[in-house]
């Protein structure tokens, strides 16, 4: 009898540690696919953060050519 319920407890107490780290390890993963969407999001900004900036320089040297090509036409005409 003490047999049988000594492999009694050493079977509930297997289970009991197989369904603890079963919740483990599924939190683990939860947090390991946050972790990875995070990183997604963060990348895709700085993605765009890149292309905005190179946008943001082109249109600046597009504006200072035509304010200069705007001063050049003025010097010619005699308005300045």
């Amino acid at each position: 009898m003490e047999t049988v319920l000594l492999m009694l407890v050493f079977i509930t107490a297997t289970v009991v540690i197989l369904y603890l780290y079963s919740a483990y390890d599924r939190n683990r993963r939860r947090l390991d696919l946050k972790r990875q969407a995070a990183n997604r999001f963060r990348m895709q900004a700085e993605h765009r953060m890149g292309c905005l900036r190179k946008t943001n320089e082109n249109l600046r040297r597009r504006l200072a050519d035509i304010h200069g090509r705007l001063i050049d036409m003025e010097l010619r005409d005699g308005n300045a």
